[in-house]
């Protein structure tokens, strides 16, 4: 068999690059019209070109936040709130405990120099522990929220909450026996039922000017509230002007001494507030804006009734 002369076999030719970069350009130039880019209304193969959009600024992320433990065990764990249905935290008591952090400044001396730090950090102080259980005091029947669920949760100051959903408004209060915390229920009011409250009437009667709210849901005797008045009054010749030239004559809360409440029904005497007797007296119209205000313990909201009436 001869031997190949390997040394000696033509080599195949190779395109050279400044070829391949000329057919490419071509094939460009081709297919494609560069300046038609410059029309966005141009369709380039089905595609319309998108115009870019300078990107937000970027932000400094925030500093680190130091907590110190000083201690050698990790911390145990904790168990701040407890959820399960009413008669279950009525049957047996729960145990709860939080993490308690005392706020401090001044982070950036504890570190070494250079460290990006916020300047308040937290130290851990103790562990807080607490043994809860539900009392039901309220004055509707517990057969109605036997199934419903409730949360115990353990406040920084040591007192026990509780919260039986979005829908209902509770009020509680805590009371030691011995090592256990009782959690009694006092009041429950739906929220949807808060502000069930309905104008009823603008009354004159001798000298006294009456205003009288209606609470349809029967509430008042557990809800706070609270009573907000603006009194504007006018002339009759400017009733049909497009402003009607209404003048504030007085703002402000509707003192205790000049509300009479009858079991829902609340009774705001107008003439017990600082406003000028011509402004009171028969024929006058006048525009009352009244800001209910109603509470159960943190829980508050507010609701706005308005008359326009010529007084009699």
């Amino acid at each position: 068999m001869p031997e190949l002369d390997i040394e000696n076999l033509p080599l195949p030719e190779l395109p050279q690059p400044q070829d391949q970069i000329k057919q490419l350009s071509t094939a460009l130039t081709k297919d494609f019209d560069l300046n038609d880019f410059s029309n966005p209304q141009t369709p380039h193969d089905g595609c319309t070109p998108i115009v870019g959009v300078p990107g937000p600024m970027g932000e400094d992320g925030r500093p680190g936040q130091l907590r110190i433990i000083n201690r050698e065990q990790p911390l145990p764990p904790e168990t701040p709130q407890v959820r399960a249905t009413v008669v279950e935290l009525m049957e047996r008591p729960v145990d709860l405990s939080k993490h308690l952090w005392r706020e401090r400044q001044g982070a950036a001396d504890l570190l070494a120099p250079g460290s990006i730090v916020a300047d308040n950090y937290q130290e851990y102080v103790e562990q807080l522990e607490v043994t809860a259980q539900l009392q039901w005091e309220a004055s509707q029947p517990l057969s109605g929220f036997e199934a419903s669920h409730a949360t115990l949760y353990l406040q920084e100051d040591g007192r026990v909450m509780v919260d039986v959903g979005k829908e209902m408004w509770s009020l509680s209060e805590n009371r030691q026996r011995n090592d256990l915390t009782e959690v009694a229920i006092t009041a429950l009011v739906p929220e949807a039922e808060v502000l069930d409250l309905v104008e009823g009437g603008f009354q004159a009667s001798g000298d006294a000017l009456n205003l009288v709210v209606i609470d349809l849901a029967g509430h008042s005797g557990v809800l706070d509230t609270i009573f907000h008045v603006y009194y504007r009054s006018t002339d009759r010749h400017h009733l049909d002007t497009p402003r009607g030239n209404w003048q504030t004559r007085y703002q402000g809360e509707v003192p205790a001494a000049a509300i009479t409440q009858d079991y829902n029904r609340f009774s705001l005497n107008l003439s017990q507030l600082p406003v000028e007797p011509q402004y009171l007296r028969p024929g006058v119209p006048v525009r009352i804006e009244l800001v209910v205000t109603r509470s159960l313990g943190q829980q508050s909201v507010t609701k706005t009734l308005n008359w326009q009436e010529t007084t009699r």
